[in-house]
């Protein structure tokens, strides 16, 4: 900034600038019609020369234009930056929503399953113990049995035998609940499912008429008709 002052400075200092100056000066001061005429033409020239006034303001106009486009194009750039952040941001956010639902739904299931291995194995040791009981009180009390004292014999019955098919209860209430825990779709699937199945199924008719004879061949007399076509019925002795 020092260095253009003073170079400014240096060029207003010299001699030819001095006397330009001086003669501007000198010609407002002592009102010089020839050079208030040069100055006042210098200005119309350049502010009224058409040509050039055209070509600044084409000049202006293009450059505001251009000036607007890029202002948009960037107003537009930042705008859809901005919708791509927020839609990354939405789907990290919804993926790590999705895993920790996944990681609490096996976590869930996990100890689900653990709970039902621990049922699953007390049921069974119930069972057996019981079956061991049974057995051991059956045996005490057998009436075959060789060697048998009063004591033992005055002993009441054994009890009875331990209700079963209690691991099977058991599946088929985690059935039902698991029926009932369904959604919709999972149900509309699983009836597509036996639908599929129930296609492939062995024909059972609606009713079946039974009819016995003594061996021989015979025909319906309820329809008159079907005697007529040929529909003849069969009795066991020739079937």
């Amino acid at each position: 900034m020092r260095e253009r002052e003073a170079r400014n400075a240096l060029i207003l200092s010299q001699p030819e600038v001095q006397d330009r100056m001086q003669w501007k000066r000198d010609g407002l001061l002592l009102n010089d019609f020839d050079h208030n005429a040069g100055m006042i033409q210098r200005f119309v020239r350049g502010k009224w020369n058409v040509w050039e006034k055209v070509t600044r303001k084409v000049t202006s106009d293009y450059f505001n234009d251009k000036v607007c486009i890029i202002q948009r194009s960037f107003r537009v750039f930042k705008t859809l930056r901005h919708i791509t952040r927020v839609q990354i941001s939405v789907e990290n956010r919804a993926v790590r929503r999705n895993q920790a639902y996944a990681k609490e739904k096996l976590a869930r299931m996990e100890e689900e399953i653990a709970w039902q291995y621990n049922l699953l194995n007390n049921a069974a040791r119930t069972i057996q113990m019981l079956w061991a009981y049974y057995k051991h009180k059956s045996r005490q009390t057998d009436p075959f049995r060789e060697a048998g004292d009063t004591a033992a014999a005055a002993q009441p019955p054994p009890p009875p035998p331990p209700p079963y098919n209690l691991i099977l209860e058991h599946i088929a209430r985690e059935r039902a609940l698991r029926i009932a825990a369904r959604s919709k779709m999972e149900t509309a699937m699983e009836e597509a499912r036996k639908r599929a199945r129930r296609i492939y199924k062995r024909y059972v008719p609606e009713s079946i008429e039974v009819v016995s004879g003594e061996g021989m061949l015979f025909s319906t007399a309820r329809d008159k008709t079907e005697q007529n076509e040929g529909r003849i019925i069969f009795g066991p002795g020739l079937m």
